[in-house]
């Protein structure tokens, strides 16, 4: 079906700049939240993003927060990492500007539910100039 729909709707090339458009935006805005990505430019895939949280965040708590608020499934750091990173995933016909924004929005919401100081706002507004561009 993912092959019939790629064949259909998108072209290949389309798809390819479509995650990578997505993912650029999501990681401007996880910078205007004051968050920094885990793994470097250079070395980051488009469909999986890992993004370290703050000490004073419960991660726990903030996964649980999205799912029951805004009904967002984020994945959590194993291992050495379980509690350190969060992964959000931008695969496949999900990977939608209009997901991006609501992903941005809700984790700071989420943060600032923890007493984080950020700006939910200004991560939007920083994906947005990436669609924009």
């Amino acid at each position: 079906e993912a092959l019939q729909l790629l064949h259909t709707t998108e072209t290949a090339e389309a798809v390819f700049e479509r995650h990578d458009r997505n993912h650029r935006a999501l990681v401007a805005g996880v910078g205007a939240l004051g968050l920094d990505m885990f793994v470097k430019e250079g070395f980051r895939t488009p469909m999986l993003n890992s993004i370290r949280v703050p000490d004073t965040i419960d991660e726990a708590k903030l996964r649980l927060r999205l799912r029951e608020k805004n009904r967002i499934e984020i994945g959590a750091g194993l291992g050495k990492l379980k509690g350190k990173i969060i992964l959000i995933g931008l695969m496949g016909h999900s990977s939608l500007a209009a997901n991006v924004v609501l992903v941005l929005s809700a984790l700071g919401e989420a943060l600032r539910a923890q007493g984080y100081k950020c700006s939910p706002g200004a991560a939007v507004e920083a994906a947005q100039q990436i669609f924009n561009s």
